[in-house]
């Protein structure tokens, strides 16, 4: 019969039996390691034999040792939800500030443009002028 330090056991829960309860959510785990790729199908099988022949909270642990924690998957997808909405206002600031240099760089600009395109308008006139006169 497996043999724990009761000391030891108590102050983790380690040797605490489980039930069918803890089992079933042993092998939902297993399940959602599997689906994410981090299991082979061997091991996800081995696992799960495992699992339902589990008798104590350390026994389980044992599945889960080389696994990440839920509460890691959970840091995990915590920093994708924070860091979509931090991008997407970056994204957006700098899209803003282009906008607003280019109008700057315009308005600074406008006086030669406007000067470019009033000396166009002239050499063409006078080019038009003779044009006519020619004919």
């Amino acid at each position: 019969m497996h043999h724990t330090n009761r000391m030891t056991g108590a102050m983790f829960g380690a040797g605490v039996r489980i039930g069918d309860a803890e089992r079933t959510a042993a092998i939902e785990q297993l399940n959602q390691h599997y689906a994410a790729g981090r299991l082979t199908t061997t091991e996800h099988d081995e696992r799960v034999d495992f699992a339902l022949g589990a008798r104590t909270q350390a026994d389980l642990l044992v599945l889960f040792a080389d696994l990440p924690s839920e509460a890691g998957t959970q840091r995990q997808h915590n920093r994708a939800v924070f860091v979509a909405p931090v991008l997407g206002t970056l994204i957006l600031v700098a899209v803003i500030s282009l906008a607003i240099t280019s109008v700057v760089l315009l308005l600074k600009a406008l006086p030669f443009l406007l000067m470019v395109f009033i000396a166009f308008l002239a050499v063409r006139t006078i080019a038009r002028r003779r044009y006519r006169r020619r004919r």
